[in-house]
């Protein structure tokens, strides 16, 4: 299957535009509150229509308006991209073995931890589309466009590194409990804070404001049926 790519001219627009601000925001946003350190946040300057950002690593983003920049999520690079498909490939094997030489349940309990928070700060983006565009929480179901992008989204990001983790419900339960975080006031105020200044700055690399403290025991594994 070829991968389907932007034919016609895009122009940013100002409401387009801020509606990628929070978007990034509240990337950024989630990924601080499960103890992701953030780089940075970026959106493409208004009216352009050549929309490629670079990544803190070099790689180039095309066909990208914003960019949330974050270290790397535990077990990243047992995750494969095939380019043919557009789907991940997860070397699971790798996995299990490096999850069995770690000493102590404490410590890989940690590990699976910061795995959901980092599919939440991936899930994050598109739950705010959604709760900025007024859906209610039983609206919100996610799928992935890498299909018709040939590259990697949130959505396929965060579903892929779900398949890491206890449950093969996680990925769906993790995406309730991301947007349940984001209708707390406390934390959609923060989202749209940063989004206003992230809007007039167009990037922001140090001391991002408005981001909260991390919260060392979230999130808590979502519980279903445990693979065999």
């Amino acid at each position: 299957m070829t991968p389907r790519r932007l034919e016609t001219k895009f122009e940013l627009t100002s409401d387009r535009r801020y509606e990628v601000c929070i978007h990034e925001a509240a990337h950024a946003v989630i990924y601080a509150y499960g103890g992701t350190f953030v780089y940075s946040v970026e959106v493409a300057p208004l009216g352009i229509s050549d929309l490629s950002l670079t990544g803190r690593k070099g790689h180039m983003y095309k066909e990208t308006m914003g960019l949330c920049s974050t270290s790397d999520a535990p077990f990243s690079y047992c995750l494969l991209w095939n380019i043919d498909d557009c789907t991940f490939v997860a070397d699971k094997k790798t996995f299990r073995s490096v999850m069995k030489s770690c000493v102590g349940w404490r410590k890989r309990n940690e590990i699976k931890r910061r795995i959901r928070a980092h599919v939440c700060g991936c899930l994050a983006g598109p739950v705010a589309d959604a709760k900025y565009r007024g859906k209610t929480s039983d609206e919100i179901y996610l799928e992935s466009e890498s299909v018709f992008s040939g590259t990697p989204d949130d959505v396929s990001i965060a579903e892929a590194l779900s398949w890491f983790l206890p449950s093969w419900k996680e990925f769906d339960l993790l995406t309730k409990e991301t947007d349940r975080l984001l209708r707390m006031p406390e934390i959609w105020e923060r989202v749209l804070k940063l989004a206003d200044v992230l809007n007039h700055a167009g990037k922001i690399e140090e001391d991002i404001p408005f981001l909260p403290e991390p919260c060392e025991l979230w999130p808590v594994q979502q519980y279903g049926k445990r693979f065999a």
